[in-house]
């Protein structure tokens, strides 16, 4: 009995060292982390000098108004064009010929008009900015306001003298020159 007494006490004492010893090994990492960077060494500071970041333009200003054959000017679809991009307004109809401001990018521009509800008639008419024969090109700059742009029919209803372009949303198909 006096064996057993021992072993229980033997068994207490280990039990009790390892759970010591277990708990202060807690405490200490198994390793110490090892750094994998250089050390930075003195480097001279280049000073750059600071260069103006681009600036959104400012937008041009066109004002005009669309007229067709006869009054009164019906609603319209007006479009204007470049390489780069293109706008869209729905310009309201009145009694003699409609008005329009639209602020566009820089650039040069196509400026057409189409009737609303016109886009599957085979006589449809159509409106351009002309300088003369055919659609004109407007060319404007940043911060410009360009006023008294005249977008008319430069097309009979009958005939059509000058091909127009598709609109770029697809809504109105091309006009191909045609006077039979």
């Amino acid at each position: 009995m006096k064996r057993l007494r021992n072993l229980y006490s033997v068994f207490w004492l280990i039990l009790a060292t390892s759970l010591v010893l277990t708990l202060a090994g807690c405490a200490t990492p198994l390793a110490m982390p090892v750094s994998t960077t250089t050390p930075v060494q003195d480097i001279p500071i280049v000073q750059t000098p600071v260069q103006d970041t681009p600036t959104v333009q400012t937008p041009a200003t066109i004002r005009g108004t669309i007229t067709y054959q006869a009054p009164p000017t019906p609603t319209s679809m007006l479009y204007l064009i470049s390489s780069e991009q293109w706008y869209s307004l729905e310009v309201p109809s009145t009694s003699l010929s409609s008005t329009f401001e639209l602020q566009v990018v820089p650039g040069t521009y196509q400026l057409v008009a189409f009737p609303v509800r016109s886009e599957n008639l085979a006589n449809r008419p159509a409106a351009a900015y002309s300088t003369g024969t055919g659609i004109g090109a407007l060319t404007v700059a940043a911060g410009q306001v360009v006023e008294g742009i005249h977008v008319q029919n430069i097309n009979s209803d009958r005939c059509v003298n000058y091909a127009f372009p598709a609109s770029p949303d697809g809504r109105f198909p091309a006009l191909e020159e045609n006077c039979n």
